[in-house]
């Protein structure tokens, strides 16, 4: 009869721009619900490319790999003999819309446009889409030549004589001989021997290949007589044609018994939403495709939403919804459900720990048809209604044998309570950032209060669902577990042992810690089997107020001693801040008045609480209102405070000298009685890990002394007031990372945090010449240093540009692709290659990028707490207002550096005999030659000045190789020859440019770095000498 459908809907835990998972995740949703006889398939919002891409939705990139993933799923023999409706972003005619694309055997049916957009609260659709406002309108969009000649496939039809038996041969093996691709389909002669009951349907021979029904389409030409069951083939055919447009806008899907809609997220929430007249049209099946957050005590709304559309005007109604993180602060979860006539048929779960969910359910057509027709009001609006535009799918969704068959029973929805809510919805978001972060557990400090007691018992609840995933036998998540804990064969049973395994909690306790607290946390630990630590903070906090006492010659007391608000205050921020750590790497500032009006007069009089103060001096009103302080370590070199403090006297500003070596190593010092470890710097012996850490602590500790200085210190000079702290990381920093977190981006305001490195340079330059200052040379000359590291024979060791792996310049030119062109990895690479066309090799341009990005994905988590900052350049990283983007990121980009690779192999030129220095072909660094005018063009001279070692710990081998005036770097060649590297600054670049050159290549420069040649010379015995620029090799 032909009246009972079977549909599926889905939740995936898609990840933005993870294009490789997300295929794999749709493919296996397409897969189960065919197994479960569904004929047509709903995924969520945007699927193909990740609901959360932001303002990669302004990149071609994802615009292009999602076509890619959309054409392998054309491709995919899975999605053969199946309606599926994916979700992704396509340009039609210059215009980005948020998209549906139906698609049934290589046949794209209809691209269904978003007509409604979320813009509200944490949506910003409007920033990236534009809505579709042609009701009822259709348009012809051209497919892509990619989409075009997959289409234009050649098909194998199978049919059969009758009295001929099977050849054996299979359908597989004689299309794959002649050519063919596509579904092998029986034909009615087939009857006798396969029991063919009507063309396009035949019943499949045990261990042979089969065909679900199917019916064939005025495009479709038959080929080849082939049977399912093997027989020969019997006549010649053609080939249907490639499918160059597809129908684009607001219509609906007519198939032979059914008619079917789409609404898309927003829809279902509008006060007029597109399902009511489309329900008056005739259409019995909608569909809505979701990317919906969780909030607590939002799935009743939503399951309202849904079973009060189809109760008022009947129908059939599928929602399928994204559910996990997808990559920034939201969880969706999931909900799909399936609903008819104001009946819920299937419930999918909220919250789960399945990347993939199908809900599938068999329901009557008749059933919507009558309890239409019993609505007299819904029958006389739908008279007036004006109709949808149908694409015809010939193609059909019931069986012609069907009376049999069951149908789904109707379910109550089970609703969580809000606190069940709380314990299973922010546990799976951290499960999926735990995994998809590639770290191996948490820390938490826990203060024996409600808050950090409800953070660990979220930790608990993640553990009891992956304990219960595993137990269904959840096979990813139990190879997530393992790949977390990196034991292949654990397998986690009870979660208390798999807490202890990936949460450490901490109790800080000071003298002001009641033995109450410290109890209450440990027993939480025992309780949840938590790994417990407990420490004391005294030290660390004795040697910080230490520090303040010693330099100001004032010691702040708590106000139950006799101290005052402000000290007070100050005395507990100290307490909570010593495990954090932080300040950049200095801070600088300048402060004029140059105007005299009397507005400004009173505004000076009142921040300095003055009323016959009057500025006559910059210095002297600088020495007012700024304070500076240089943080040394035992790693600070003579130099460096040198310089800050002749630039502090010649701005006039109030200058504090300090060491913090006593904090850090208090700090530290808890650390090795509560482990009984020690780390140790590399140069010392230790591990990467080992010395980063290290490093961190000593950032961090110059955070809690410049807050504490900024409450203090005009307490401890008599005045009233407080001081606000001043970050100093530049936009390009930010950009890649090159921060530790809770240094730099935690200050109060960072006035050159939008500014690039290459322009404060310029600026100091303007500086020095405007103001006179000339502390400002030193400070122009000298490499970008951290000083975290320990020094070399007194010399600094470390510099910005080595640790980060990239120049401060290219920097600039990664950040105007990335922000202003709209560039991803594989577009940028694109852009580079013919950028640098003359300076670097197609690999090299390879190299840069996927360095590049994957530093900067993984460190893009630390934007979120970015200090604000004065916006002054077009790529600004600032994630809270100007560039909003994921901040958890597969940072292996497979799918993007793959179509990396495949192009720069198509570019990869031949080799040449002979010729260049040893490991390759000879070329210039990108940076010596200057970018296009909006990727800030550098001037043409360039004489050069050289630099200090960088590695500390091969300061032994560097001893004996440099000369006084430059500094080199030992490497190694893919073949195991050595290289050096020369480290010099070009004029006018923002940063120095390390020349690797063979062995036999001396740098050296003339009698005065600052001469008017200036260049390096060298005596080279490299057999290329030629081939040398700037007297030195240029090998990078």
């Amino acid at each position: 009869m032909g009246r009972k459908v079977t549909v599926a809907t889905c939740a995936l835990n898609q990840w933005a721009l993870d294009f490789e998972g997300n295929l794999q995740r749709i493919l296996k949703s397409i897969e189960i619900a065919k197994n479960r006889g569904a004929r047509y398939r709903l995924g969520p919002e945007l699927e193909i490319c990740g609901y959360g891409c932001w303002d990669h939705y302004y990149e071609s990139d994802t615009l292009l790999h999602s076509l890619q993933v959309l054409a392998a799923l054309l491709a995919s023999p899975i999605t053969q003999d199946i309606i599926c409706d994916v979700g992704m972003p396509v340009m039609h005619r210059n215009v980005r819309y948020n998209c549906r694309v139906i698609f049934l055997n290589r046949r794209i049916l209809l691209i269904r446009p978003k007509m409604a957009l979320a813009n509200e609260a944490n949506y910003r659709e409007l920033r990236w889409f534009t809505p579709w406002s042609r009701s009822r309108h259709v348009e012809e969009h051209f497919l892509p030549r990619m989409l075009r000649d997959l289409t234009q496939q050649r098909l194998a039809f199978c049919t059969r004589s009758p009295g001929r038996t099977a050849s054996g041969s299979g359908v597989a093996s004689l299309a794959a001989s002649r050519g063919w691709v596509g579904t092998a389909l029986p034909d009615p002669a087939c009857g006798a021997a396969c029991g063919a009951e009507s063309l396009g349907r035949c019943s499949p021979r045990p261990g042979l290949p089969g065909s679900p029904p199917f019916s064939v389409g005025p495009d479709f030409k038959p080929v080849a007589s082939v049977c399912v069951c093997g027989a020969s083939v019997h006549k010649p055919g053609g080939s249907r044609p490639a499918q160059e447009t597809v129908p684009f806008g607001d219509a609906v899907l007519a198939t032979q018994d059914t008619c079917i809609g789409s609404e898309v997220c927003e829809e279902l929430w509008t006060p007029r939403s597109p399902h009511v007249d489309m329900g008056l049209d005739g259409v019995e099946i909608i569909t809505n495709a979701s990317g919906s957050h969780h909030m607590l005590r939002k799935a009743r709304a939503r399951v309202d939403l849904v079973t009060t559309a189809t109760a008022k005007n009947g129908g059939i109604y599928l929602l399928a919804n994204q559910k996990g993180c997808d990559g920034d602060r939201l969880y969706y979860d999931g909900c799909a459900m399936v609903a008819m006539n104001g009946d819920i048929f299937a419930q999918g779960s909220q919250f789960s720990l399945d990347d993939v969910e199908v809900l599938t359910a068999t329901l009557d057509l008749e059933d919507v048809r009558s309890y239409r027709a019993e609505i007299s009001s819904r029958n006389l609006a739908a008279s007036r209604v004006s109709p949808f535009p149908r694409v015809k799918v010939d193609f059909a969704l019931s069986c012609h044998e069907d009376l049999l068959q069951p149908v789904s029973e109707p379910v109550a929805w089970e609703y969580h309570r809000p606190e069940e809510e709380i314990s299973l919805g922010p546990a799976c978001w951290l499960w999926d950032f735990l995994r998809r972060s590639r770290q191996v557990g948490f820390f938490l400090p826990l203060s024996g209060g409600v808050d950090s007691a409800a953070t660990a018992c979220l930790v608990y609840s993640m553990c009891c669902q992956v304990c219960e995933a595993v137990r269904r036998g959840n096979q990813e998540v139990l190879a997530d577990v393992r790949a977390i804990l990196d034991q292949s064969s654990y397998t986690p049973q009870d979660p208390r042992e798999l807490c202890g395994r990936v949460l450490t909690t901490c109790y800080m306790a000071s003298e002001n810690s009641s033995q109450e607290t410290c109890s209450r946390a440990r027993e939480l630990a025992q309780q949840i089997g938590s790994h417990h630590i407990g420490l004391n903070i005294d030290p660390a906090v004795k040697a910080v107020v230490g520090i303040f006492s010693l330099v100001t010659g004032k010691s702040p007391l708590f106000a139950a001693r006799g101290g005052s608000s402000r000290e007070n205050l100050a005395l507990q921020n100290v307490q909570v801040t010593p495990h954090l750590a932080m300040v950049p790497r200095g801070v600088r500032g300048t402060g004029t008045l140059g105007t005299a009006d009397q507005e400004v007069l009173a505004d000076v009089r009142a921040i300095l609480d003055q009323s016959s103060y009057t500025p006559q001096d910059p210095r002297e009103l600088c020495g007012r209102v700024l304070t500076t302080c240089y943080m040394a370590s035992e790693n600070s070199s003579q130099e460096t405070c040198s310089r800050a403090r002749e630039l502090a006297q010649q701005i006039g500003s109030h200058h504090i000298g300090l060491n913090i070596d006593p904090a850090v190593k208090a700090v530290v010092g808890i650390f090795s009685l509560v482990t009984g470890k020690s780390p140790l710097f590399a140069a010392r012996g230790g591990s990467s890990r080992e010395n980063l850490a290290l490093q961190n602590v000593q950032a961090r500790i110059r955070m809690v002394l410049a807050y504490l200085f900024a409450q203090l210190s005009l307490w401890s000079r008599g005045a009233r007031g407080g001081l606000l702290v001043l970050g100093s990381a530049n936009v390009d920093e930010s950009l890649v990372g090159y921060l530790t977190k809770y240094d730099c981006s935690s200050a109060d305001i960072n006035p050159i945090g939008g500014v690039s490195k290459a322009d404060l340079r310029a600026f100091v330059q303007f500086c020095l010449e405007h103001f006179q200052l000339p502390a400002l040379q030193g400070i122009l000359s000298a490499p970008a240093t951290a000083e975290l590291e320990p020094l070399a024979n007194g010399q600094v060791s470390q510099t910005d540009e080595e640790d980060m792996g990239m120049t401060y310049a290219e920097l600039s030119v990664y950040g105007r692709l990335r922000k202003v062109a709209k560039t991803g990895p594989y577009s940028m690479f694109c852009k580079l290659l013919t950028m640098w066309r003359d300076t670097c090799t197609p690999r090299q341009v390879a190299d840069k990028v996927k360095r590049f990005f994957s530093r900067y994905s993984t460190n893009r988590h630390k934007m979120t707490t970015l200090t604000p900052a004065y916006h002054a350049e077009n790529y600004s990283p600032d994630d809270n207002r100007f560039d909003l983007r994921p901040f958890l990121y597969n940072t292996r980009w497979p799918w993007q550096f793959r179509c990396i690779e495949d192009q720069e192999g198509l570019h990869r030129p031949p080799p040449t005999p002979g010729g260049g220095c040893p490991g390759g072909p000879q070329v210039v660094p990108s940076l010596l030659v200057p970018p296009p005018s909006f990727l800030n063009p550098q001037p043409a001279d360039r004489h050069c000045l050289v630099t200090k070692p960088r590695r500390a710990q091969l300061a032994a081998q560097k001893k004996q190789r440099q000369t006084p005036s430059s500094s080199t770097v030992r490497s190694s060649t893919a073949s195991g020859s050595p290289k050096r590297r020369t480290l010099v600054i070009p004029a006018g670049h923002a940063s120095p440019i390390y020349l690797e050159r063979p062995e036999g290549c001396r740098p050296k420069v003339g009698a005065s770095a600052g001469q008017e040649a200036g260049r390096v010379t060298h005596l080279c015995s490299s057999p290329h000498p030629a081939k040398c620029l700037l007297n030195a090799c240029m090998r990078r």
